[in-house]
């Protein structure tokens, strides 16, 4: 083989190197095209995203009541309010009669049960639990708290 040969090889080597260069610059240089498409259609779609959050943020601010305004309706209902409650009326419940039959027992003396006690003590309970039913449902009304 002569020089001339030799040389006319290593030209041809080389340039199929630089032409397995060149395709792969090419692949590298696609697929970096593609990402950067990717990229901006993810941009766009979360900036349309955040706009319209931030419109409705917008209008979630325009309707919201501050703290202050809620404080002072709170007060105001207090204030019309400032009479005291009618009393509401106890309940009591009713259990159906239930006949029983009739057995014939000894007498024996029971003793008597003051009837007028009991339902007081009735009442007091039913009455704390209206009053504790108030304070779940009406916190910011002073009256019932107190």
């Amino acid at each position: 083989m002569s020089n001339k040969d030799l040389l006319f090889k290593q030209l041809r080597d080389l340039h199929g190197y630089i032409r397995l260069l060149g395709e792969n610059i090419n692949q590298i240089q696609s697929r970096l095209d593609q990402l950067e498409r990717n990229i901006n259609e993810m941009k766009s779609t979360h900036t349309a995203s955040i706009e319209t959050n931030r419109t409705g943020l917008e209008d979630v601010k325009k309707v919201i009541a501050s703290k202050a305004e809620v404080n002072s309706l709170f007060q105001e209902l207090n204030k019309s309010l400032g009479g005291s409650l009618p009393a509401l009326p106890v309940r009591t419940v009713e259990e159906p009669e239930v006949e029983e039959p009739e057995v014939e027992e000894p007498e024996v003396e029971e003793p008597e049960v003051e009837e007028p006690e009991a339902y007081q003590e009735e009442e007091r309970e039913q009455e704390k639990s209206r009053e504790e039913d108030r304070r779940r449902r009406f916190p910011f009304l002073r009256r019932f708290q107190e």
